[in-house]
């Protein structure tokens, strides 16, 4: 089942590249970003993109993770090639992916842009917006656009 605007995040545990453990409860108290992609090498663009925003997504007060089907080892290797700072899950099973109602992001079946999609999370645990097809370059602008406003509304 997909999940909708003003939904709880899903419960789901990981643990990422750099041997954080995440779930719903430790996306609390904060915006949270969550970037689905099937192989990092499909979305090197948005990832650069977020990378190059993370000062700007630090100071709106949110944490961007990126989530993609691969192994750990495969998930360091992009993080070092990319020059990546934040957090990413391998989600080699896809668990995370289907607890977030999306199925395997690395089915063949599965056009490439619809194994990226992006979901803001609320300081509270909820969805504030899904975007379910994600563009090459640009992606994380917009993501930032929509957290502004979002910020801005909860500080009015």
């Amino acid at each position: 089942m997909r999940l909708h605007v003003g939904q709880p995040v899903p419960s789901f545990q990981a643990r990422s590249d750099q041997g954080e453990a995440l779930g719903p409860a430790t996306l609390r108290g904060h915006w949270a970003v969550l970037h689905f992609y099937g192989k990092p090498e499909e979305a090197s663009g948005p990832l650069q993109d977020f990378e190059a925003a993370q000062p700007e997504f630090e100071r709106l007060g949110a944490r961007v993770i990126g989530i993609g089907a691969g192994t750990e080892a495969e998930q360091a290797r992009w993080r070092e090639r990319l020059g990546l700072t934040f957090a990413l899950i391998p989600d080699g099973d896809g668990a995370v992916a289907r607890a977030f109602g999306l199925g395997g992001l690395g089915a063949r079946l599965m056009p490439r842009a619809r194994r990226q999609q992006t979901f803001l999370i609320t300081p509270e645990g909820q969805v504030s917006h899904h975007w379910g097809r994600v563009e090459a370059r640009g992606h994380a602008g917009a993501v930032l656009e929509t957290l502004r406003l979002k910020v801005g509304e909860a500080r009015a």
